[in-house]
């Protein structure tokens, strides 16, 4: 049953290969919705709370998604709004071939949003981490896997009910050919999460002080949950399907579809729980999104690293990791660059950014120096029709000036 249940996975894995001219990027913003007064976060349930703001979007032509007596979603035109654990608002749009269509959709969804929350005194933030709420103020939203995922993860590590409540992120995928294209994207997005993670830091503010290091989102994750958030072996130069079906298999899935309901599944890994029983696509998609390693697996690759960023920085983060990925020249250079470092000395940058940022040290240079390197080469690549996307990314880059340090004194300006 056990290999059986490894060749499903790996097959589900096969499934989502694409022929090069079919490839796509996808695209995920989380948001804080807020009271313009304090930036306090907006609960499910309270007077024009985040279930009322659903509502009132319904009206503008979006389909209701419930989970029992809740609304908990919307979806229009295969775009949804969805809701993670501490109602962070989440838009999902789905693939497309071009970062304009991306842009068109997420403008339309601020022109529907933004005149509801002003009759509400209410803001939409684009932030890493929640400006002025404690995690114990902020309320589980009554989606049933968050109270499972909330029930498991409090014992695992330090910051994990932080990483649900508090957090949000900018998330990006990206389509692979079949298990060498798979790998190459695979190694290079894990060897430039230090890189990224640095570069596109929007957390000024932890637990309602300044932060005064760098990379929160950072911290946080590396006290979540290191069986479903750390991969080993990633590094190796047969890593394939195989291995990621390995790591899936051996993580709690914490809970599983049973009939109409769910049952807790606590520390049973995915194979003992299929040990006996058959698996289908249903099971192992569920499975698939139970696990957080920076870059994760599906019927594409997940690129999870980022804080969540205003426009149009949000805009540049996706043209600057499809200039880097899509470009069969470019992969194979980057590729190259992550035979030259260790698993080791990744893991070891990703611990130091906490302290260092963009100083960090990196094969024979800085984060700084790599993120220079690899801004010419998107640029280089990147379609003429789409470039002033890369824009953005000019001051952070060469004027040493992180998403941050805006934000922190945006945030200062409006609370004082």
């Amino acid at each position: 049953m056990i290999k059986m249940l490894k060749e499903k996975i790996i097959e589900y894995f096969k499934s989502g290969e694409k022929e090069h001219e079919q490839f796509t990027i996808g695209a995920e913003f989380e948001h804080f919705i807020v009271d313009k007064r304090n930036l306090k976060t907006i609960a499910f349930h309270e007077a024009n709370g985040i279930e009322s703001l659903l509502q009132e979007l319904s009206k503008k032509g979006w389909q209701e998604n419930r989970e029992g007596e809740y609304l908990i979603g919307l979806n229009k035109d295969g775009t949804t709004i969805t809701l993670e654990p501490g109602c962070q608002f989440e838009l999902s749009v789905k693939n497309s071939k071009t970062i304009k269509k991306i842009e068109s959709v997420y403008l339309d969804f601020l022109k529907d949003v933004f005149p509801i929350l002003e009759e509400r005194d209410q803001l939409m933030l684009a932030v890493g981490y929640q400006p002025a709420s404690k995690i114990v103020e902020i309320q589980f939203n009554p989606k049933k896997r968050y109270q499972y995922m909330a029930r498991y993860l409090k014992d695992r590590g330090k910051y994990a009910h932080n990483m649900m409540k508090g957090t949000a992120a900018t998330q990006l995928t990206i389509d692979y050919a079949h298990q060498d294209d798979f790998r190459k994207k695979f190694q290079v997005a894990y060897a430039l999460s230090p890189v990224m993670s640095a570069l596109f830091d929007n957390s000024p503010i932890f637990e309602g002080e300044i932060y005064q290091q760098f990379c929160l989102r950072r911290k946080i994750w590396n006290q979540c949950d290191d069986q479903r958030c750390v991969i080993t072996d990633i590094m190796k130069k047969d890593f394939g399907y195989d291995d990621y079906a390995e790591f899936l298999m051996k993580s709690p899935p914490i809970f599983i579809k049973d009939g109409d309901g769910y049952v807790y599944t606590a520390d049973k890994t995915l194979a003992e729980i299929y040990q006996q029983r058959p698996i289908d696509t249903a099971d192992i998609e569920h499975a698939v999104t139970m696990v957080f390693p920076d870059i994760r697996l599906k019927k594409f690759i997940e690129i999870r690293m980022a804080d969540a960023l205003p426009y149009p920085l949000n805009m540049a983060y996706l043209a600057f990791w499809k200039g880097l990925l899509y470009s069969q020249e470019n992969l194979d250079a980057l590729y190259e660059f992550t035979m030259t470092i260790t698993q080791e000395d990744i893991s070891k940058a990703n611990e130091d950014i906490i302290k260092e940022g963009m100083n960090t040290k990196l094969g024979q240079g800085t984060l700084r120096d790599l993120a220079k390197d690899l801004f010419f080469m998107a640029s280089n690549y990147i379609n003429p029709n789409e470039a002033h996307y890369l824009q953005p990314l000019e001051a952070i880059i060469f004027k040493d000036i992180i998403p941050k340090e805006i934000t922190k004194k945006h945030l200062m300006e409006y609370k004082g």
